[in-house]
């Protein structure tokens, strides 16, 4: 039933001030006071200038915290990856003491492909001894979902077209020819010149293969 004024006896008026002096007790109410009701709008302004240094300086400790942890997953494919998605012309130097500039192809398990001025290069990535960029091509690298393809697997395709090609050992020695087979761990290659002499190399001796 609703009541009118009337009905309100002292004691129920006396209850409500009783209520209102618990409210005066509450945290949030003297907050009020010192913010709003004391008319204290510098505090206020104080308050509200300090709760957003606190947020950008949390703001900034979370960037740090992921630049971080994406620095800790970087790799080489990753990086490469990264660069080629950009279209960034990169530098690509070797364990060969070689230098091919261009833009990332493809990258799979364990090579690279640039498209250079001199034709398509197959950079193993163990070979790989630096990656330059231009200063503002800074990529994270943080890649998991790099190819499982690797290098053993794309040449018996490749030497199906019987593709002239340079191969560079880790050692700088240059093997011209033209590739003619590959299995698991080896390529064959016909030498250029007369007689035509079959070179089989280890892949795992090989650096970068470029392709004439």
């Amino acid at each position: 039933m609703v009541r009118s004024v009337a009905d309100v006896s002292s004691d129920d008026w006396s209850d409500s001030d009783d209520d209102l002096d618990d409210l005066d007790d509450h945290d949030d109410l003297d907050d009020l006071r010192a913010f709003g009701a004391a008319g204290d709008l510098d505090e206020l302004d104080r308050w509200l200038a300090e709760s957003r240094v606190d947020a950008a300086v949390t703001s900034r400790r979370k960037e740090r915290w992921l630049a971080q942890q994406a620095g800790e997953e970087a790799s080489v494919a990753g990086v490469l990856r990264d660069l080629g998605e950009r279209g960034t012309t990169v530098v690509v130097s070797t364990v060969a003491e070689r230098r091919h500039r261009g833009r990332v192809r493809a990258v799979g398990d364990d090579f690279a492909i640039l498209d250079t001025e001199q034709g398509e290069v197959v950079v193993r990535l163990a070979a790989v001894s630096a990656v330059r960029v231009p200063g503002d091509g800074a990529v994270t690298g943080d890649r998991a979902d790099r190819l499982t393809v690797t290098l053993a697997d794309v040449l018996p395709t490749m030497a199906a077209d019987r593709p002239r090609v340079t191969a560079v050992t880790r050692s700088g020695e240059q093997v011209h020819g033209e590739l003619r087979s590959a299995g698991r761990d080896v390529a064959m290659l016909r030498l250029d010149g007369s007689p035509a002499d079959l070179a089989y190399l280890p892949l795992g001796s090989v650096a970068e293969l470029v392709l004439r």
